[in-house]
């Protein structure tokens, strides 16, 4: 019973899973400006496990036969058969169905469409059609990695304002370089799974520059927090710390000819969006 438990677990990615709760927990905060409601956070992180599990499940089954030949993920649940694709199938509609209900009944009909459109972007326009085909999944599945933090900011506010807006962009830009970084790293497997990401479609040199623009951007993004008066100077301080080391690392990337460095800068980018979350959730302004 432990065993199939452990499997139960791991298909639902929860490294994946943590990451999208912890920002979607820090606009939460970051909305809610030291007044709490403790019940509506219950209902929007529970939901929001549950359908982000979900996805993870589904995103599992689909991408099964590229797990199977990259040595990162060749050992994951699905491909090793510990679960079965039809329990998991079973187990990814129970954790969506509930997921949803939650998000529906509880919260408000449109961060249940945020959820809705979220899910659909990740397993069926990025998952099961572009991962496979286009340099521009990353984009495509940047927008639904953006999402689970927007709804924890609109559960509070109930407004699309220009927060939400620059949340979404601080948020979809952090995951380009980040996912840029770790393709070039493990570009071998990518080769052998034959997925069509940038660095094999271009060049390392060019997935490099794109590097170094959208870390930029990110900044540009990030930072325009505190010059517009939604935090304070603690965030300011940390977070530009963290993304100009971030940025340092991605320019010495043209002079090291070593590839590991990539993995260093994808190491920095999980402690640049820490960061982000961290100072969000309490150096607001009121």
């Amino acid at each position: 019973m432990c065993k199939n438990f452990k499997y139960y677990l791991k298909v639902i990615k929860p490294g994946i899973v943590f990451g999208n709760i912890i920002s979607s927990l820090s606009c939460f905060l970051f909305a809610s400006k030291g007044i709490i409601d403790f019940l509506l956070l219950f209902h929007v992180l529970f939901g929001l496990f549950l359908i982000i599990s979900g996805s993870c499940v589904v995103n599992n089954i689909i991408d099964i036969k590229i797990d199977k030949v990259m040595k990162r993920t060749k050992n994951r649940v699905l491909v090793k058969k510990n679960i079965s694709i039809l329990n998991a199938a079973i187990y990814s509609f129970i954790l969506l169905f509930a997921g949803f209900f939650i998000i529906f009944y509880y919260i408000n009909f449109f961060t249940f469409f945020l959820s809705f459109l979220g899910f659909f972007i990740y397993v069926f326009l990025y998952s099961l059609y572009m991962k496979k085909k286009s340099v521009y999944a990353i984009f495509v599945g940047g927008i639904s990695g953006s999402i689970p933090p927007l709804i924890g900011y609109y559960s509070v506010t109930k407004k699309m304002d220009l927060a939400f807006l620059i949340l979404f962009f601080i948020f979809f830009l952090w995951q380009i370089p980040h996912f840029y970084s770790i393709s070039i790293f493990r570009i071998k497997d990518y080769k052998i799974a034959k997925v069509p990401i940038l660095p094999i479609k271009t060049s390392i040199l060019f997935t490099k520059i794109k590097i170094t623009l959208y870390i930029l951007f990110f900044i540009i993004f990030s930072e325009s927090l505190y010059f517009l008066g939604y935090v304070g100077i603690k965030y300011l301080f940390f977070s530009f710390l963290i993304n100009l080391i971030w940025f340092i690392f991605s320019i010495l990337s043209y002079f090291l000819n070593n590839i590991k460095i990539f993995y260093y800068i994808f190491m920095l980018s999980i402690l640049v969006i820490f960061f982000i979350n961290f100072f969000l959730s309490f150096d607001y302004t009121i």
